[in-house]
């Protein structure tokens, strides 16, 4: 959907050996978005369940907590002469959350005119980076200075030193539970290594599985090289998160039926059902006849903004069966025979009639031939005397509980280019399902994808991940991150 900017810093030679490709990537940043819209939200941390601290933010992100911010360069007092960058830090108070994204008033600013004050002693930072613990500076040896806003001729002889002991009495800061030194710890603790072999979907082929190997691990996500790979070296070939429909174990395919690419060498073991049920979180499944020919209504693997009629063409097992889109704006040739993969709890399966009652636009059934306005799967089922799925009673909670609403910001992966982080509008909630804008596109980029996806994270996430953030068209020539990257691999030790 959308080209990230780069420069190549490669040069020279290595007696034959290939170089590490470096690239400087610039990435988008939230602060220039958010200093000019105040009244943003960002999806809560504590929706996303893939992230790190999702369960500890509602202890994290409070407002009132004290904490340690490091002074920007513009902010340095004129008598300060530490050379070192991010060793000088000032007291502030977080009164504002938008993701991982945290607005910081500087203890103090109650003494700077109110006309300057906003602009002066308030910035937005990114809380899981930037904030520390009250006393880090003591347990670093680092220096704690008022900035610069505060060097008037009212506070000349204020005594600062005593101004701190007297605000940090009884103040809460970052519990120490979630801090390490001080500091907060986002690192995500995945159950892959790099050179692991998995079984991913085949992009060319959506039918089938291939075997790949993992070539990168970014806070969750995964880089795969498919073992057959002809991308250039250190480039991946498939990216999802280590928690998504489209990557599994090996021994997979086998165990459920489904097809896969792999070397005529390649034996793969029988997963235990511990395993299985460990892959698709669910207790106690339901025992749910499924027969080919069942038809039932599903978001377009192939078009994710569109939810179509679809239609069972084999039955796997464990739960598993592949189903084709029978919707009528399928456009590509491919996708007339193409069957994608599901398992009955699928987030993105519904049964028959589930749009209607939600008042979503159904892609019709391409042999349909009445009046789309009049379109009732009864009739139509009847006319095909075919059976809907019964997935009706496995539909999980369908309520907004989540916390989620319509407007909210957050991150999201471009399903059709899934390498692609993207900045992205929560612009309908429906129970768990959410249809996400990417700003600046129009809305035949929209996608639908269930509240609880891996391909959804909180704003700043990229940023604590070194991960490139696209830039919302006509946005470049803002004030933007730069991340290294060498041979694919940024240097975030996740």
């Amino acid at each position: 959907m959308a080209n990230r900017n780069s420069t190549n810093n490669n040069s020279g030679n290595n007696g034959g050996k290939a170089l590490p490709v470096v690239e400087t990537i610039t990435s988008y940043d939230w602060r220039h978005y958010l200093k000019s819209h105040p009244l943003c939200k960002g999806v809560p941390p504590w929706c996303f369940e893939h992230v790190p601290l999702h369960k500890e933010w509602q202890h994290i992100g409070v407002k009132g907590y004290k904490i340690e911010v490091a002074l920007t360069n513009e902010e340095l007092p004129k008598y300060c002469d530490v050379q070192d960058e991010n060793a000088v830090f000032w007291i502030a108070n977080a009164v504002k959350y938008c993701g991982f994204m945290a607005k910081v008033v500087y203890d103090g600013s109650e003494h700077i005119p109110k006309t300057s004050r906003d602009q002066l002693s308030s910035r937005w930072i990114n809380f899981v980076n930037e904030a520390k613990r009250v006393g880090y500076t003591t347990m670093h040896s680092y220096s704690i200075m008022p900035p610069k806003c505060m060097e008037t001729d009212k506070l000349e002889d204020f005594d600062w030193r005593d101004y701190i002991f007297n605000k940090l009495v009884q103040k809460h800061s970052i519990p120490t539970i979630v801090t390490i030194n001080g500091e907060l710890s986002a690192k995500y603790k995945s159950e892959l290594v790099v050179g692991q072999a998995v079984e991913v979907l085949d992009r060319a082929c959506i039918s089938r599985m291939r075997l790949g190997e993992v070539n990168q691990l970014v806070g969750g996500r995964v880089h795969v090289r498919y073992w057959d790979s002809k991308t250039e070296v250190g480039k991946a070939d498939f990216v999802c998160h280590e928690r998504s429909p489209t990557i599994f174990p090996c021994g997979w395919s086998r165990t459920v039926g489904q097809e896969i690419s792999a070397p005529t060498a390649y034996h793969s073991p029988i997963l235990k059902d511990s395993t299985l049920q460990y892959l698709i979180n669910y207790d106690n499944l339901p025992k749910i006849s499924i027969s080919e020919g069942m038809k039932l209504e599903s978001v377009d693997p192939l078009n994710p903004g569109v939810i179509s009629a679809a239609t069972v063409k084999k039955v796997l097992k464990h739960g598993y069966f592949m189903a084709t889109i029978d919707g009528q704006h399928s456009g590509v040739e491919k996708r007339k025979i193409a069957a994608f993969c599901y398992h009955l709890t699928s987030p993105l399966i519904f049964p028959c009639g589930y749009s209607e009652k939600r008042g979503i636009e159904l892609s019709l059934p391409k042999d349909y031939k009445g009046d789309p306005s009049k379109f009732a799967w009864d009739k139509y089922l009847e006319q095909t005397k075919s059976e809907a799925l019964p997935i009706r009673g496995l539909r999980r909670d369908d309520t907004n509980s989540h916390g989620v609403k319509s407007g909210m910001k957050l991150e999201a992966v471009d399903i059709m280019e899934p390498h692609l982080m993207c900045v992205a509008t929560v612009t309908r909630v429906i129970g768990r399902l959410l249809k996400v804008s990417f700003d600046g596109w129009g809305e035949e980029y929209d996608q639908w994808m269930d509240v609880k996806s891996p391909d959804l994270f909180p704003m700043g996430w990229c940023e604590v991940n070194r991960y490139p953030l696209q830039h919302p068209p006509g946005t470049s020539k803002q004030p933007a991150s730069t991340i290294i990257v060498s041979n694919g691999h940024n240097n975030n030790g996740h």
